[in-house]
């Protein structure tokens, strides 16, 4: 059976091409969720809005893709600073939690930004 060596610049390419198709996914996926916020915004302008959420998830221990964009989505929700933000104390305990993995981290994030829509519509709902 043959060995398969990759030389060095062979897995650069290889981890370019991977980086570009997540960001083309990514923006894509944007524009889908949050045509409203992304519409005005050329893919340059989005891509460096996107950058400082994606560095703070690797921060954060969140690396996969499916956890990246949930952690992005978030940003667009509640704002790029969410995680320090005094309105919502409770995103950065939950990011801190050293006990939680990348993929618990964002489960518990997301977990919570539903029940505080569902008790906001259970709100409105008795005005």
């Amino acid at each position: 059976m043959a060995t398969l060596v990759l030389r060095r610049e062979q897995v650069a390419v290889l981890a370019d091409y991977c980086r570009d198709a997540f960001k083309q996914r990514l923006l894509r996926h944007l524009r889908e969720v949050f045509p409203d916020e992304t519409e005005e915004m050329p893919d340059p302008l989005l891509w460096k809005q996107v950058q400082p959420a994606m560095e703070k998830a690797g921060k954060y221990d969140i690396q996969t893709e499916y956890d990246v964009v949930r952690f992005v989505d978030l940003t667009f929700l509640l704002g790029p600073d969410f995680d320090s933000s005094p309105e919502a104390p409770w995103a950065g305990e939950i990011l801190r939690d050293q006990q939680l993995n990348g993929a618990q981290k964002t489960d518990a994030l997301w977990q919570r930004v539903q029940e505080d829509l569902a008790r906001a519509a259970e709100m409105s709902g008795k005005l």
